[in-house]
């Protein structure tokens, strides 16, 4: 690489193990962009809410007394910081952020009605507290969910993360309150703006539309339910190894070079397994010895080696095993295969009967070193190895399924085949995964609608909730059907974890609107109530999850580029159906809630 300038050389390098070695580079790359971009998004939002210096520093520091703790547990149970756990910290960082904003802004709100600042804060644990606990148990179950799939690097990211959210919430709820309770009070023309400023004039908008136009918003939001699942059907699953990288990475390029001129780089192992050993006693010899260890090339009864392959039909096997080799060198996306019969061919003496006498009785010799590659010792199984380019499933389901057509062509039932090799292992594992993680979603879904049943003790108030939460899971999926995003495991990921977050906004906003419909028992009061609070808190929140999310658009990996996108544009609707399609519903189907009279 020096003297690539100087030699005009291009330097191109691929394999398994670059991969995997270029990955970790990668990944530590991004790790050290996007973990202080987090904490620069965070800060440059907190700073633009509150414009006030303490309303940063004192959730910046809550929320890295958390990340400490977490990275002490991940410490303690070996959870290392890999291709999929180094998001722990984005993630916990936008997650413990939209918590602090609603802290502060409660706080602000109860400081605005004349309170004192440890009655304002009472009130923020009292009121707040219950919704954001639930927020935090619906955003951990979306993670924890993670932990039904097989794979150790996915289950360790889910339970680390469900766990660390419960952690940032402790912290936020104690930790935030207790230092804003010792500084200073904040002057009441911050209170004032918070309340009535800002976005106060969209809250107005908002409150309007949902009261002129409730039925307009849900029949739009039924047509989108139906275009969107027209998206969904047409998702693709269809990947590839390579599908994890940006076409502009090096890596993808040096690749697709070496691809391009000299074949495949990924492997493919074939394995043609007989059904009778050598000899019949399991490719022993008859003294018991093992057959690499015997070195005179004899039985112990006096039979010659020759003769005893000669009874098994030796040579037909080995034309097989050629002919075996030469089918699969036809498979376009084969580029090389070799196997024993290539060993037996570069013997100075290339008949097979003393070829094999001769990797029996000098094991040290370089050939026969050479062809226990392709040999095993119980003189069984045989080993074609070749090289293939970058496939997708289908490709690579096509190509297994025509070596087993050629294995039954042409040892019908004399053996078995079994093709295998990184490049069939890592696609047949990402298609368990999206199995596995499509069941957690569902699960996942169950358990947060069953807690909101709880919450609020009224189906139909939860039954109607579930809408301005399914049509943004739809509206991404849509999105991946129409921009061709392929599903994978990443991707099905990101579902179950956007759920559990963009469920919170429902949550603080059918919590607010509960507490404000006890005192008035008015819908349409209630909604414009709960709008003009919980409703810019969560327009606030939902920016930060989204920049901290979007800021992913920039990486480098597929996986983490596609996951911003998708947990961006299912963040963003499911603003727009917590604050404009939820309260439609509530002013139509007017669903009757038991509140106690002196809930605030």
């Amino acid at each position: 690489e020096e003297n690539e300038e100087s030699y005009n050389w291009q330097w191109h390098d691929g394999g398994i193990p670059v991969l995997r070695t270029r990955y970790i580079e990668l990944v530590h790359k991004e790790r050290n962009t996007f973990i202080p971009l987090a904490f620069l998004v965070v800060t440059m939002i907190l700073l633009f809410i509150f414009r006030q210096i303490k309303s940063v520093v004192l959730p910046i520091v809550t929320m890295s007394l958390a990340l400490v703790w977490v990275s002490a547990l991940m410490a303690f149970l070996s959870i290392s910081i890999n291709i999929v756990s180094y998001l722990t910290y984005n993630l916990l960082l936008i997650i413990g952020c939209s918590n602090a904003i609603h802290i502060q802004m409660k706080y602000h709100e109860g400081l605005f009605a004349g309170k004192s600042q440890i009655s304002a804060l009472r009130e923020v644990i009292s009121k707040i507290g219950g919704a954001l606990f639930l927020t935090s148990f619906t955003t951990s179950i979306g993670f924890l969910s993670l932990c039904m799939t097989n794979i150790r690097l996915t289950r360790e990211f889910g339970f680390i993360l469900g766990i660390g959210v419960f952690v940032m919430f402790f912290m936020m709820i104690t930790v935030l309150p207790l230092m804003l309770l010792i500084s200073k009070k904040p002057k009441s023309q911050m209170s004032k703006r918070l309340v009535k400023g800002g976005s106060y004039g969209v809250i107005l908008w908002i409150n309007r539309v949902v009261n002129q136009y409730p039925k307009r918003i849900v029949v739009a939001s039924v047509l989108l339910f139906i275009v969107s699942f027209i998206g969904l059907m047409r998702i693709d699953y269809n990947v590839s190894v390579l599908d994890d990288l940006k076409p502009s990475n090096q890596l993808y390029k040096d690749i697709s070079a070496v691809e391009g001129n000299m074949g495949g780089v990924f492997p493919l192992e074939t394995l043609i397994e007989f059904k009778e050993p050598i000899n019949k006693k399991n490719g022993k010899w008859d003294s018991g010895e093992p057959f690499t260890d015997a070195l005179n090339g004899r039985w112990d009864s006096g039979e010659k080696f020759i003769d005893s392959i000669d009874s098994l039909n030796f040579e037909k096997n080995l034309a097989g095993i050629a002919e075996m080799k030469n089918k699969i060198l036809r498979l376009v996306p084969v580029s090389s295969a070799s196997t024993v019969t290539d060993i037996i061919s570069m013997q100075p003496n290339p008949n097979p009967y003393e070829a094999f006498e001769d990797f029996v009785s000098n094991p040290d010799d370089r050939l026969s070193k050479i062809m226990t590659g392709f040999v095993y010792d119980d003189m069984r199984t045989i080993r074609i190895s070749g090289r293939m380019i970058n496939v997708r499933a289908d490709e690579a389901k096509d190509i297994k399924d025509s070596i087993s057509k050629f294995s039954n062509e042409i040892f019908s039932d004399r053996a078995q085949t079994v093709s295998t090799g990184s490049t069939f292992l890592t696609l047949k594992t990402a298609d368990h995964l999206v199995k596995n993680l499509t069941n957690s979603f569902f699960l996942a879904f169950i358990i947060i609608f069953v807690s909101m049943i709880f919450l609020f003790k009224s189906f139909k108030l939860s039954f109607i909730s579930i809408l301005p939460n399914i049509i943004p899971l739809m509206f991404a999926a849509a999105v991946m059907g129409f921009q061709d995003i392929k599903l994978r495991p990443t991707t099905a990921m990101t579902f179950a974890i956007a759920l559990g977050i963009a469920v919170d906004d429902t949550i603080h906003f059918l919590a607010r609107f509960r507490q404000e419909y006890a005192k008035t028992t008015n819908i349409q009061k209630s909604i414009k109530n709960t709008l003009e609070t919980t409703g810019k808190a969560i327009i606030s929140t939902t920016i930060v999850l989204s920049l901290g999310f979007a800021v992913l658009y920039f990486s480098d990996l597929m996986p983490n580029h596609e996951f911003g996108i998708l947990s961006t544009i299912i963040l963003s609707a499911a603003l727009v159906g917590s604050v404009l399609l939820l309260p439609a519903l509530l002013v139509l189907f007017k669903p009757k809630l038991k509140v106690k009279k002196n809930l605030e």
